[in-house]
């Protein structure tokens, strides 16, 4: 008994008649093939449930200043936060930002904020005196709490 091996040198992509029934042929298009795949669920999003004051940076808008020569000024400020965390905050979640404003010749001065939607500000501005036109305003958040 003779063993007889064929060797062929060639194309090796299968043809149309050897394509299995459960592949896409080659010649189906691509809304074909996506109703065969099932379709991946989106995942769930994730959002920083317990952002703390390190999160946020505070920066201060000047409204409005009243010199009175060496006498020193009157000056209102707005808060303008930035958010910087790893996640999203909870849009449907709000929460008071604390915040201290140094720079007043009183000493600092204590506010807060509500942040609601992510976006939406809710504050007082800010009046206060400092001893010289050229005093320099900052302000740093010292605590966030989620309001009920």
């Amino acid at each position: 008994m003779a063993l007889v091996l064929f060797l062929t040198i060639g194309d090796s992509r299968p043809t149309a008649a050897s394509v299995t029934a459960g592949s896409p042929s080659a010649n189906a298009t691509p809304s074909a093939v996506a109703t065969t795949e099932e379709v991946a669920e989106a995942p769930e999003e994730v959002f920083n449930s317990n952002p703390v004051a390190e999160d946020f940076t505070v920066t201060l808008k000047t409204t409005s200043k009243q010199c009175f020569g060496s006498a020193g000024c009157n000056i209102t400020v707005e808060p303008k936060v930035s958010y910087a965390g790893l996640l999203p905050l909870d849009p449907g979640k709000e929460h008071s930002i604390t915040y201290e404003v140094h720079g007043s010749e009183d000493g600092s001065i204590i506010q807060t904020m509500e942040l609601s939607d992510q976006t939406s500000l809710s504050y007082r501005p800010t009046v206060l005196s400092t001893s010289t036109s050229k005093a320099k305003l900052t302000a740093k958040v010292t605590d966030v709490e989620e309001r009920g």
